[in-house]
């Protein structure tokens, strides 16, 4: 949540403060401005990633060097570098979401093939309870940042913000099971 937090404090302060209009000047200032703040977002995640996973760079796993190096973060990164314009950050956070989605749910179909069936009943159980959650959660904090009683104005940038935080926690939700399948697979060798 800390992590979320932050995230959402420096993008918002870059948008802010580097509004892009129709000129270019102000639009290459938007992309300065932008390129810091993916740099930033990429150290904040390559942190939260080792802290929670307890990554290592002094003996890597293999699993820390396919979390660290991964393709779809990278192409995230790019593609977020290479926006300009409100409706283009949205369209990569949508993007990445369906990405995220879909190696979530690649990595359940992995991890149904890998545990028993009791086990994997319980494990769905969890899964389908996080998804509800998620869903719950960024619906209710949409209601209220919409609703006209409590005045809160974030301008166009919210709904990009909105969908980075739902896109890290598929994110999150993916190698935390493709964790798992590493550990199990591994027996236990972290």
């Amino acid at each position: 949540m800390l992590y979320i937090k932050r995230l959402l404090i420096v993008l918002l302060s870059v948008v802010l403060l580097c509004g892009c209009s129709n000129e270019n000047s102000n639009c290459s200032d938007y992309k300065t401005g932008n390129q810091k703040a993916v740099k930033n977002e990429q150290q904040i995640n390559i942190q939260k990633t080792y802290s929670l996973y307890s990554i290592t760079e002094e003996y890597p796993t293999e699993f820390d060097n396919e979390i660290t190096g991964n393709q779809i973060d990278k192409d995230y990164f790019q593609d977020l570098e290479n926006a300009t314009t409100t409706q283009e950050f949205i369209d990569v956070q949508n993007k990445y979401i369906n990405i995220w989605k879909s190696e979530m749910y690649a990595a359940v179909a992995d991890l149904k093939s890998t545990i028993s069936n009791t086990d994997f009943i319980e494990f769905n159980a969890t899964q389908t309870s996080w998804e509800e959650q998620l869903n719950s959660d960024t619906q209710f904090d949409r209601s209220i940042i919409n609703n006209s009683d409590y005045e809160i104005d974030l301008g166009s940038s919210f709904e990009w913000l909105w969908l980075s935080n739902i896109r890290e926690q598929y994110r999150d939700r993916t190698i935390h099971i493709e964790y798992l399948l590493y550990l199990i697979l591994n027996k236990g060798e972290s």
